[in-house]
């Protein structure tokens, strides 16, 4: 765990930015997360669908953006030579992460359609997927695949004895929220 971490942003098209986050929490097979705090809690209405920040008032107030970040290191196709080379093909000394950032999504049945800007190796494009949601008494968990087109993001292709690499990349993710047991 680090506290008060700062970063610097640099997206091809423009200037470097900087920021900061109150808590940085690594492990070392699941990655990190950022955190900032706001003094109150944090809980989901799954009746609702709903995400909500509680402040040190006691006043309930809904989320209403998601971010999403995972570092191109952490990619996993189970093959180590392949995952070691789209480190180069990435750039992921110059572009190390994946950002996406939402603050729309629509509930359909036991899926969420989420909209948002997805920034990927400096490029950042509207971006559309759908997460399947699954609730459990302790759990909500999101989940889902999609695809990315490199070259939609200025990836320049590799090929191997004249052959192009295929122009495709198939992410999958799961994410798991824990429900807090401390009111039941």
């Amino acid at each position: 765990i680090f506290f008060e971490v700062t970063w610097i942003l640099r997206s091809k098209n423009s200037k470097a930015d900087d920021g900061e986050t109150d808590f940085l929490i690594y492990h070392p097979e699941y990655g990190y997360i950022c955190l900032e705090v706001k003094g109150g809690g944090i809980e989901y209405d799954a009746s609702k669908a709903k995400w909500y920040s509680t402040n040190s008032r006691h006043e309930k107030n809904e989320i209403k953006e998601l971010a999403v970040l995972t570092f191109i290191r952490d990619f996993d196709s189970k093959n180590s030579g392949r995952d070691a080379h789209a480190l180069e093909v990435l750039e992921a000394l110059s572009f190390p992460d994946v950002r996406f950032y939402s603050n729309l999504t629509e509930n359909k049945n036991d899926s969420i359609l989420i909209h948002g800007k997805l920034d990927f190796h400096g490029v950042i494009k509207n971006y559309t997927f759908v997460a399947k949601q699954q609730n459990t008494s302790d759990t909500m968990i999101l989940s889902g695949t999609f695809d990315v087109k490199p070259t939609d993001f200025d990836i320049e292709l590799p090929s191997f004895m004249m052959v192009k690499m295929e122009d495709l990349l198939q992410f999958k993710f799961d994410l798991e929220f824990a429900n807090d047991s401390s009111k039941k």
